[in-house]
């Protein structure tokens, strides 16, 4: 096991929080615009394939800051390991998954 300086840990933390910061500001900025677009559909016109394309863009933004994270998290030995797949969600899962309301 390598054995990192505060400064290295300071660094990585730096990044994570910047990382975090970023993704989550891209995420919350595409849901609203849906939101906007789902909610005034007069003020705001939209296809089916609008509101397809920004869930894609969520998902892709969440996963492409969730590998960044990760990797910085790895190269300090601290990326969080399981074998927990139980709230990885797949196509496959969501037609079997039940939803509460």
């Amino acid at each position: 096991m390598s054995t990192h300086t505060v400064l290295q840990f300071k660094h990585a933390i730096e990044s994570i929080d910047s990382l975090s910061q970023l993704g989550f500001s891209r995420i919350s900025s595409i849901a609203k615009l849906a939101l906007m677009a789902l909610e005034s559909p007069e003020q705001y016109p939209r296809t089916p394939e609008d509101i397809r394309n920004a869930l894609k863009a969520i998902a892709d933004t969440a996963c492409d800051f969730e590998n960044c994270i990760n990797s910085e998290a790895e190269a300090m030995n601290c990326d969080h390991k399981s074998d927990d797949h139980v709230n990885q969600w797949t196509p496959e899962s969501a037609s079997t998954a039940r939803v509460a309301l």
